[in-house]
């Protein structure tokens, strides 16, 4: 049975009465070794993973960074003053309530500038 190399991503095929066993690599998993880290599609925000050695990693596109692209320039939420942030391109754009405006709706109808 292990003839026809049934064992995927360099798992290493031991006959098993009349069957077979794949001993499978880090960090894949499976029956034939083929489940591997990026298959539960870790990566947010349109980021692509990439197996490497025993584990995964994510390439983030802008504006998104972290470990899983989690991280866009909305998660600390710029705005001020009840501003709603969008991720815009690769920035990103606040909404301000009036009578704020500016980047950050920092701007108000007291301390216009």
């Amino acid at each position: 049975p292990c003839t026809s190399d049934p064992c995927k991503n360099n798992g290493i095929c031991e006959v098993e009465g009349k069957g077979f066993k794949c001993t499978c690599s880090i960090p894949w998993i499976g029956k034939n070794c083929e489940i591997g880290p990026c298959d539960k599609q870790p990566c947010l925000n349109g980021g692509t993973c990439k197996v490497v050695k025993t584990d995964f990693i994510c390439n983030c596109f802008p504006p998104f960074s972290g470990p899983r692209c989690e991280n866009g320039p909305c998660t600390t939420n710029p705005c001020q003053n009840h501003g709603t942030c969008e991720v815009s391109e690769d920035s990103y754009r606040c909404n301000c309530n009036k009578p704020f405006k500016g980047t950050n709706c920092e701007i108000g109808k007291f301390n216009d500038v």
